[in-house]
């Protein structure tokens, strides 16, 4: 049996975060309020504070909706590597874990559960995407491709049941372990680039960084998460998917909050 989503996924920043947004709200348990924070670019900020001051605070009045303004590296694709910028960024500081989430994310149900998840500051909470396979094939999770990971590496992944993850999707704590993770990543990322270390995006270089040094957990959120669930916003069937699925992210529309 399948369940369809009826709405409009348009190609504008603002619509597809409105959509994120009331997907979000609709969700959560009866009179819950959630604390809800955008971090965008410079070149996003003013199409963004138009969208809230125009009506968006007025149309999700159980979120509490706040800005913050990250300011890019000076790398390719550099917006993909916002997720961890944000852990060094003091508007998480409030917070004891942060659930992060890419704008083009819908969720079906609450997302509750998630935030009673036993976090450890010493790991960084995804869900799993593919299988091990995907280590060895191609650069999506891995840098360099096929050669990626030493044998010694690919065999400890195989014993300690290490899988790929999406980078889309995370609870993190934000104490100093987790931001000092996300900082050294940064650097490793930064360091890989201007070696010209072949890689496809910032999923590559955090697969490869997390799951070499054991930071990254794909167990605790999948059980949660059992709907996390990818398509292809060009498929002509993008809005059909199985009627567990809890969350879904709509895979190539290339925008983060």
């Amino acid at each position: 049996r399948q369940r369809r989503v009826h709405g409009v996924i348009g190609d504008m920043y603002t619509e597809i975060l409105s959509f994120s947004l009331s997907s979000l709200e609709r969700a959560l348990p009866e009179g819950a309020v959630q604390d809800v924070l955008l971090f965008t670019t410079a070149q996003w900020e003013p199409s963004l504070a138009e969208y809230l001051g125009r009506c968006g605070r007025a149309a999700h009045p159980r979120l509490r909706l706040r800005v913050a303004v990250v300011h890019l590296l000076e790398i390719p694709d550099a917006v993909c590597f916002v997720r961890y910028q944000m852990l060094l960024m003091d508007i998480v500081r409030p917070y004891t874990k942060v659930l992060y989430m890419d704008v083009d994310m819908v969720f079906l149900s609450s997302p509750a559960s998630l935030f009673s998840v036993a976090v450890d500051a010493s790991k960084f909470y995804y869900c799993q995407e593919g299988t091990r396979k995907g280590f060895r094939d191609g650069l999506l999770f891995s840098l360099g491709g096929k050669w990626a990971f030493t044998a010694e590496e690919l065999a400890r992944f195989e014993t300690e049941d290490i899988v790929p993850f999406n980078a889309g999707f995370f609870v993190a704590h934000t104490d100093k372990t987790s931001s000092g993770h996300a900082a050294a990543l940064l650097a490793f990322a930064l360091r890989e680039i201007k070696a010209g270390t072949p890689h496809f995006t910032d999923q590559s270089f955090a697969n490869h960084y997390m799951n070499t040094r054991g930071l990254a957990n794909t167990r605790a959120l999948s059980p949660l998460v059992f709907g996390f669930f990818h398509c292809d916003i060009n498929s002509p069937d993008v809005f059909d998917f199985p009627n567990t699925t809890a969350l879904v992210h709509f895979l190539g529309c290339g925008y983060t909050s």
